[in-house]
């Protein structure tokens, strides 16, 4: 069995963001065939459920290249949501997590949809996983895109913290997971770190990383940091995702591979 899930923002005068209703209606339309069922959720929807005070509220600080994330909390609700639906789904089932804005990213569109299920199947097989994102895309690193702060939050020996900063950035816009104990606690981890707003937020970042692009991705630095220090516990494969997807499009004639070599290396693989 395989689920479907997103969060939609609904506009300028109910939640201050662009309004994808439209977007959500024809993934319902296009895709639900391919899903046993499909969760959509936006901000209204996700505070009335059990829990949700500390989760996708406003904020003040303005993040200059997500300028939105403040008033949804700095996309906070992605390990909510995704917690929420684990426990509602079978056990052993799929979920997978999908970005909404199919209008700024028409590619995801382009995905496999048909064979979605069998594509996920090999994604967390091969992994040895029960749990998968793909790397971004061949030049974007941590020490790019991650705020500095976050990282040497999770990585004090200096070794450890030089190595993730120079591993290939994880996209946190499509999470394939299957619903067991292990990657519940990954999700209910990567939630409760979300409380820390100072983890995820522009400030504090004392000692930018000198090749900094982007100071922050939001929703992606926790679950990077995450996701690579279960790799260096032994818990993941080095090798993990070993895979990306160009233009964001999940399907088998569209990935390319990546290596993180400075970790395999340390870890003697």
């Amino acid at each position: 069995m395989i689920y479907f899930l997103t969060f939609y923002t609904e506009g300028e005068n109910i939640d201050g963001c662009s309004d994808l209703t439209n977007s959500v209606r024809s993934i319902y339309d296009n895709l639900s065939v391919h899903f046993d069922d499909m969760f959509f959720f936006n901000k209204r929807k996700l505070k009335l459920l059990p829990n949700s005070e500390d989760f996708c509220n406003e904020h003040t600080e303005v993040s200059e290249h997500f300028p939105n994330a403040h008033k949804l909390g700095y996309y906070d609700f992605k390990p909510f949501i995704i917690n929420h639906v684990l426990n509602q789904i079978p056990e052993n089932s799929i979920l997978l997590y999908q970005d909404s804005n199919f209008e700024k990213y028409p590619s995801y569109w382009h995905t496999d949809w048909p064979n979605i299920q069998n594509i996920c199947e090999k994604l967390l097989t091969d992994n040895y996983s029960d749990y998968w994102l793909k790397f971004e895309l061949h030049n974007c690193y941590v020490k790019n895109f991650v705020k500095t702060w976050t990282v040497d939050y999770f990585f004090s020996d200096s070794t450890q913290n030089e190595i993730i900063k120079n591993s290939y950035l994880l996209n946190a816009g499509q999470i394939i997971i299957r619903n067991t104990q292990n990657s519940k606690e990954l999700i209910s981890e990567w939630l409760e770190y979300c409380k820390n707003k100072d983890l995820l937020k522009p400030t504090p970042n004392p000692n930018i990383h000198p090749e900094t692009r982007i100071p922050g991705c939001v929703d992606q630095d926790i679950i990077n940091c995450l996701i690579y220090k279960r790799i260096l516990q032994g818990k993941l494969n080095p090798y993990f995702p070993q895979w990306g997807f160009n233009w964001r499009s999940i399907r088998l004639d569209n990935y390319f591979t990546l290596r993180n070599e400075q970790l395999i290396s340390y870890l003697g693989e």
